[in-house]
C-alpha cells in the first residue's frame, strides 16, 4: 500500500472532521479503533491519525508545513493501493480544509493547490511525477 498524509491545525479533531466531509461526500465507510476504512467497489482505502509524522520527516519538509499551517497540527495518512480512490479523498478533504497534503513522494503542497491540481489533470500520479 501507499500512502498519502493530510495536515491541518488542531482545532478540532482532524479524523473526526475528514470522517463527517467523506460522509457528506456519499463515501461508504466503515468504523474502526484507529480509524476509517473507505470502501469503493472492490478497493479499499484506510484513514487513521499519523502520531509520527514528524520523527522521520526531513527538516525542510517539516518547514514547508508549519510555515503554511503553524506548529500544531494534527495529520491522518491515506494508506491507499487504489490511487483513483486516494485521489477522491484528497480532493472531497482538500476543498473543505485548510489542509497541507504530502504525497510522500516529495511533493508538499496547500491542499486547495493540490485539489486544483487533481482536477485540472485527473490522470496526474504523483506517485511517478511529483512536479
Amino acid at each position: 500500500m501507499e500512502s498519502i498524509l493530510i495536515h491541518a491545525r488542531s482545532q478540532e479533531a482532524l479524523l473526526e472532521q475528514v470522517k463527517r466531509i467523506l460522509e457528506d461526500a456519499k463515501f461508504q465507510l466503515q468504523e474502526t479503533p484507529t480509524g476509517l476504512v473507505v470502501v469503493d467497489g472492490d478497493s479499499r482505502a484506510y484513514v487513521e491519525r499519523d502520531l509520527d509524522t514528524y520523527a522521520y520527516y526531513e527538516p525542510d519538509d517539516r518547514s514547508k508545513v508549519i510555515d503554511t499551517l503553524g506548529p500544531a497540527t494534527d495529520v491522518i495518512a491515506v494508506q491507499y493501493s487504489d490511487i483513483d480512490v486516494a485521489k477522491a479523498i484528497v480532493v472531497a478533504v482538500a476543498k473543505r480544509l485548510d489542509v497541507v497534503v504530502d504525497n510522500d513522494h516529495g511533493f508538499i503542497a496547500v491542499g486547495a493547490e493540490f485539489a486544483r491540481r487533481l482536477e485540472r489533470e485527473p490522470g496526474w500520479d504523483w506517485r511517478t511525477s511529483s512536479t
